[in-house]
């Protein structure tokens, strides 16, 4: 908290009742099953502030049931790279949400990079695929280090040539090159090469 203090001149508290009446906007950062008790609580210093949550599972239905009637709400499904400002956040506003709100959300947003406004249903449904996906390439980067290593390079040299091979993937696929197309060319670049030019 101190570093964050320092670091973007914010004000911290640990009388959060007490500065909800003083805020446009609260982000609610707390674990799903803790959002029920906790609506309950922020409920009574509500006066019209937007009110966003990052935890999983909890809706824009959810919100608006637990908070009072005509409260604008926010649900924000960001991923761990948020943590150096490239998510893809996936997001989907209440009913009472109106175009000013929406500024302060895509203010947010841009903060921490890439986004897209969603239906409930879909940012339920792709929440496997943007919001957890990432340790699932993790994962297999983990496995590839491994199988590098294996072949006598030091981890640092795998942990190199995995996290650049990812890097320069992933800027094939910025290009808007079909996917299949850059799969199926993944096995003789030049091939690749010579095709595009």
């Amino acid at each position: 908290m101190d570093q964050l203090a320092s670091g973007y001149a914010i004000e911290r508290t640990m009388d959060w009742k007490a500065s909800i009446s003083n805020s446009d906007v609260i982000l609610l950062a707390v674990p799903p099953a803790a959002h029920v008790a906790l609506f309950a609580e922020i409920s009574t210093y509500l006066e019209n502030q937007l009110v966003i949550t990052v935890a999983a599972g909890i809706d824009p239905a959810t919100m608006e049931a637990h908070l009072p009637e005509g409260t604008p709400v926010c649900w924000m499904m960001p991923n761990t790279a948020a943590l150096v400002q490239k998510s893809m956040t996936s997001f989907a506003c209440g009913k009472n949400v109106d175009q000013s709100h929406r500024a302060v959300i895509v203010e947010i947003l841009q903060a921490i990079r890439e986004y897209e406004e969603l239906t409930e249903e879909k940012v339920h449904n792709l929440t496997a695929i943007t919001g957890s996906a990432p340790a699932f390439l993790y994962l297999f980067s983990e496995a590839l280090e491994e199988a590098a290593i294996s072949y006598g390079v030091t981890k640092r040299q795998a942990q190199y040539l995995v996290t650049k091979m990812i890097a320069g993937s992933a800027a094939m696929l910025d290009t808007g090159t079909p996917v299949e197309t850059l799969r199926e060319s993944g096995y003789d670049p030049w091939r690749f090469y010579c095709r595009g030019h």
